[in-house]
């Protein structure tokens, strides 16, 4: 069954899977884990890349 996924909830989605990738996962398998297609997820991640560096960007803490 296709479900409609709003902004907020996809940027989410590509948040866990990146946050995945980062621990070692491969992006099949974390994409299964989220229940979205990798192709989806490549499409998301260009989409929303704008707001997905902003908010990595936030998280950054400059230290002296």
């Amino acid at each position: 069954m296709r479900k409609t996924y709003t902004s907020t909830e996809a940027i989410s989605l590509v948040q866990k899977i990146e946050k995945s990738r980062t621990n070692g996962e491969r992006v099949y398998k974390a994409c299964q884990q989220a229940g979205v297609t990798d192709t989806t997820y490549y499409r998301w991640k260009e989409q929303f890349k704008h707001l997905l560096n902003k908010a990595s960007n936030d998280n950054l803490t400059i230290s002296n």
